[in-house]
């Protein structure tokens, strides 16, 4: 068996081959410690995630069969609780996903560390590479097979969040209907019904063509009179529903109807016993009750509106009031449905990372005469044990040294460096790169989000008739659509009924949020790495390394950044995936007309039955507070200043490895003991050293130099 930190023995320092020190503590097998442990639990928790995704579609298809298009009914009945199995659902799926993205960002760390021998060669070519952070940098660094996995795990990503979310979808069952306005008598069976045949009833058949979801009979006013005749026999047995006015407009008031015709019984005396009133028709939503503003109680704008919700008994059409309703109440028919083609694409590339992963893990056990460095106690070690030559006399040199010398005259600077009395911001513990592309990243993502949402409220409150913009009227007209809810003023089209065409446009925020994740974890990894190389300077501790501890190192599961930040990022990501589910989604409206013959059957030919996108404002308001809070917090961190005079070297495996230079011979035994940063001494030429020790030092003073 092999341990991770070289041991001594009687080959020079010198020595390209690393040997290993025996270690102290034996708790899992040796294989499976340490940063392995990670790789082990990241494997199994992927190839639960893909057992999940196999048999979820297999019991389907077992249980439903193909379905129409591939889509199988999981469920079928009641809206509500299609919308909340699909709620659910879709929590379980961020969360698979999160793991997914966590344990494929953990992996490719580890695939991307570099060997000591890979750092040896860099420094030797006046370069460096990243340790303790995932980082493209090291990539042309790294052995091929090392570099292929790790471009699997990074771009099997992709489809995975274009097309996860969509594998469930919830599909509304919408009813066409015929709003009828009767006399009581006309309830009667002996009762002659004739159409009414005046300007009311033109009228109200004109406002309706303004509505896009309206569905217009070749032989309406035959359609109406039937429909009324068939609404008569079911109320002669028993089968209509009494609604009070308001009770009605409510039930009749939705984007998308789930109950049958209604009768809108009269008892006005102006209107005639044989005339039936008709609102052209049939209709899908709720246009004829309210087609110039809300009829959401909350957000209601118009006078007449707002009057209604206040006395609704006074509910009229030109004169004739209404007293009561009279409604059908069809069996409900929303849909919870698993697309297949997707499910086919979410296994195989859940396959290909599970694969990946397990040839990490199998080769856990092979034996590694050149281990790679996972994090900075890893290096720190790794430099404590044997010196490199390269960067001899730089104890003092910073990442932002090394990188102005090399623009300079690419070569590293050696020259003695003064402690300035002003800490250097935090900023500096990434790249300016880094921070100028993760800021404008989440700024764009921010700012975009806000702009849709602000018009997105603009555009619904026009298409309401609404043009107030005040925060009370958002809000209402955020609550009146709704938390992930299907709603016409919401609606996407695109012109393709096409699910994955519809799938990747509703997923593709998933994708951006994905690359933030990425962007933004390498920030809070290398400001977590900049504290615990600072903690260094401020007392002595052993060094906390990524495989199985010696003398007095300390172990650790995690590669960089703490379980105490990391646990907590990795459910607001999940979070923040979920949320993005509930802001942009698949929408599938299934449309069900009567007819003597088959009785309610689904219409497949009805412009209305389509397969769209939709929006929901409530969740990307949530979302932008969330990302907002996110940015705000770790600028507000790069603000903060670091409190030692300890050189800030970021990921930098270089100016890692001239902070560990010995002031004389390497120190055998300090790589597994207590250490501490500070000044160790004095050069010959008079010059003081800054570096580990496990002996005591000093902490720099201002306005000396040092080397």
């Amino acid at each position: 068996m092999f341990d991770f930190w070289p041991r001594k023995s009687n080959a020079p320092n010198d020595s390209e081959e690393t040997t290993f020190l025996k270690s102290t503590k034996r708790k899992l097998p040796e294989k499976y410690q340490g940063w392995r442990f990670g790789v082990l639990t990241c494997t199994v928790s992927t190839c639960l995630v893909l057992l999940i995704n196999i048999f979820l579609p297999i019991g389907a298809l077992a249980q439903h069969g193909w379905g129409r298009d591939g889509q199988p009914i999981l469920y079928e009945g009641k809206c509500n609780t299609v919308s909340q199995m699909s709620t659910g659902l879709h929590l379980l799926i961020n969360a698979m996903s999160t793991t997914l993205l966590c344990a494929s960002s953990y992996c490719m760390q580890c695939l991307s560390s570099p060997t000591r021998k890979e750092l040896d060669r860099a420094h030797k070519k006046k370069s460096w590479l990243d340790v303790g952070v995932l980082s493209p940098r090291n990539i042309r660094s790294i052995s091929k097979s090392r570099r292929i996995r790790w471009l699997i795990l990074g771009l099997s990503t992709v489809p995975l969040h274009l097309f996860y979310n969509s594998i469930v979808f919830a599909s509304t069952g919408a009813t066409l209907y015929y709003p009828l306005l009767v006399r009581e008598t006309l309830l009667k069976p002996d009762t002659v019904i004739e159409p009414f045949n005046s300007t009311r009833r033109e009228a109200v058949r004109a406002i309706s063509f303004s509505s896009p979801d309206f569905v217009e009979e070749a032989n309406g006013t035959y359609a109406s009179l039937e429909e009324a005749k068939r609404l008569r026999d079911i109320y002669a047995r028993g089968g209509l529903q009494r609604l009070e006015n308001r009770d009605c407009f409510k039930a009749y008031t939705t984007q998308f109807q789930t109950r049958g015709s209604v009768f809108l019984v009269t008892t006005n005396d102006s209107f005639s016993d044989h005339f039936l009133s008709y609102f052209s028709g049939p209709w899908v939503t709720q246009d004829w009750a309210c087609s110039a503003g809300s009829c959401d109680e909350s957000s209601a704008t118009e006078l007449g509106m707002k009057d209604f919700w206040k006395h609704p008994e006074t509910w009229s059409f030109d004169g004739v009031r209404v007293a009561y309703c009279l409604s059908e109440t069809p069996a409900e028919r929303c849909r919870l449905q698993l697309s297949l083609p997707i499910a086919i694409i979410v296994v195989f590339f859940n396959a290909m990372k599970a694969i990946c992963m397990v040839t990490i893990l199998l080769r856990l056990g092979e034996k590694m005469n050149d281990p790679p460095v996972m994090n900075l106690g890893d290096t720190v070690a790794s430099f404590l044990d044997r010196s490199d030559t390269c960067t001899k006399n730089m104890g003092m040199t910073s990442l932002d040294n090394l990188r102005k010398a090399l623009n300079m005259s690419h070569r590293w600077d050696t020259r003695a460096k003064e402690v300035k009395r002003k800490r250097a911001f935090r900023f500096g513990a990434a790249s300016r790169t880094r921070w100028i592309l993760t800021v404008v990243l989440y700024s764009t993502i921010l700012t975009i989000a806000i702009w849709v949402t602000q018009d997105a409220i603009s555009t619904t409150a026009y298409w309401q008739g609404q043009r107030s913009s005040a925060t009370a009227t958002s809000f209402a007209i955020m609550k009146s659509i709704g938390w992930g809810k299907v709603d016409v003023r919401t609606m996407i089209n695109i012109n393709t009924k096409a699910l994955i065409t519809n799938a990747v446009i509703a997923n593709a925020p998933q994708l951006v949020l994905s690359w933030v994740y990425f962007s933004y974890n390498g920030l809070l990894t290398l400001l977590a790495l900049a504290r615990e190389w600072e903690s260094y300077a401020q007392k002595r501790k052993g060094l906390r390394v990524s495989s199985v501890p010696c003398g007095e190192q300390r172990s650790t599961y995690f590669l960089q950044l703490p379980y105490r930040i990391a646990v907590p990022f990795m459910i607001i990501s999940g979070f923040l995936h979920w949320i993005i589910s509930q802001s942009f989604f698949l929408v599938s409206v299934q449309l069900y007309a009567h007819s003597a013959a088959e009785g309610w059957k689904e219409r497949l030919d009805n412009p209305a039955t389509r397969v769209s996108i939709g929006y929901s404002l409530l969740p990307m308001v949530v979302g932008v507070v969330v990302g907002g809070c996110l940015l705000v917090g770790i600028l507000a961190v790069g603000f903060t200043r670091f409190e030692t005079a300890m050189p800030v070297v970021s990921s930098c495996s270089a100016a890692i490895s001239a902070a560990c230079q010995p002031l004389e011979e390497d120190d055998s035994e300090a790589a597994t003991s207590a250490v501490q940063w500070g000044v160790v001494g004095y050069f010959p030429k008079g010059l003081e050293h800054c570096g580990f020790a496990r002996g005591a030092v000093q902490q720099p003073v201002v306005g000396r130099r040092y080397r």
